[in-house]
């Protein structure tokens, strides 16, 4: 599970840094729920897991089970925002206007966010999501 945060706190680093340079600029400001979501979610089922651990209690292997999946969910769909968003702004017809200067991105990650850093956090999180069932199941 810690390895899983080390890229998302990487990606959620990159995303705080690019969302207040947008602040500073006055740009349009992304949804900030998603990201946010996503990370404080992970922070508490990380929390949950270590109590897991110490105490052994099945009540909560099974809770992190459930919220690991919201986790994934708001991951996936933080993602897919970013990935929609920037569509939307490569499709503007103000992008396609000859001698148009380009904007700056104003998607969820930073336009050129570390694909290997992105697969490998959903890779890890998919491991993750495997050992905690494996675990709240009693295989693990």
């Amino acid at each position: 599970m810690v390895a899983t945060a080390i890229p998302g706190a990487y990606l959620l680093t990159a995303w705080l840094a690019s969302d207040a340079r947008r602040r500073v600029s006055r740009r349009p400001v992304v949804r900030s729920a998603l990201p946010l979501g996503h990370a404080g979610l992970a922070i508490t089922g990380l929390l949950i897991w270590i109590a897991f651990m110490l105490t052994h209690t099945a009540a909560l292997a099974w809770a992190d089970v459930g919220l690991t999946w919201v986790i994934a969910g708001l991951g996936m769909a933080t993602l897919l925002a970013a990935g929609l968003e920037q569509q939307v702004i490569g499709t503007s017809p103000e992008a396609a206007a000859p001698g148009a200067v380009a904007e700056t991105s104003t998607a969820a990650f930073p336009a050129r966010a570390p694909v290997i850093i992105i697969a490998l956090h959903g890779a890890l999180a998919t491991l993750t999501i495997l050992l905690v069932l494996l675990t709240a199941v009693g295989i693990g």
